[in-house]
């Protein structure tokens, strides 16, 4: 049981809720060390540190080629489950990443930015921080590729790779 979201902490409820939400995700996706450590049930076969975008998918792909084998998959997360898809699939929420700034020492630590961004060293380069929660930066920042040139699949300098020349006829062939 969790305290309810109101002043009162000695009320405990099963799942989260506000006036407008059931936090039904981010309670029986997300437990407590006590809830996973005394669930009765067998040891872990496999713990998998961080659920960034690296993270989420190993232990995803463990849990589904396991599954004949009844593998369990703990997956440890320093921060919390903040969405369930890409905030570009989301309203604007003011979740984005926030600003590159250097942090060379603990006085110019901004602290915990947006909910889940922070800064896990000291550097003298700028830098965004890290997406603390399910899912990391990969839930922030999409990609997109443009369309590579001929100069791009063209011939290199003897000390750059080049592209294989067969590969570099399909892709301009096909894109």
């Amino acid at each position: 049981m969790l305290p309810i979201l109101n002043p009162n902490p000695n009320a405990l409820v099963d799942v989260q809720q506000t006036e407008f939400s059931h936090d039904v995700l981010g309670r029986w996706v997300c437990s407590t060390w006590s809830e996973v450590s005394n669930n009765g049930g067998d040891p872990f076969d496999i713990v998998v540190i961080g659920a960034g975008m690296f993270g989420g998918y190993i232990a995803d792909k463990l849990y589904r080629r396991g599954e004949n084998l009844g593998l369990r998959v703990l997956v440890i997360e320093a921060g919390a489950f903040l969405v369930p898809t890409h905030v570009q699939d989301l309203p604007r929420l003011g979740l984005g990443g926030p600003k590159e700034q250097v942090v060379a020492g603990n006085a110019q630590d901004p602290g915990t930015q947006n909910l889940v961004w922070g800064h896990p060293w000291h550097s003298n380069q700028a830098f965004p921080g890290l997406a603390y929660c399910f899912g990391g930066r990969s839930l922030f920042w999409g990609g997109w590729s443009p369309r590579l040139t001929a100069a791009d699949l063209g011939p290199r300098p003897p000390y750059q790779a080049a592209s294989p020349a067969d590969a570099a006829t399909y892709v301009v062939a096909k894109y």
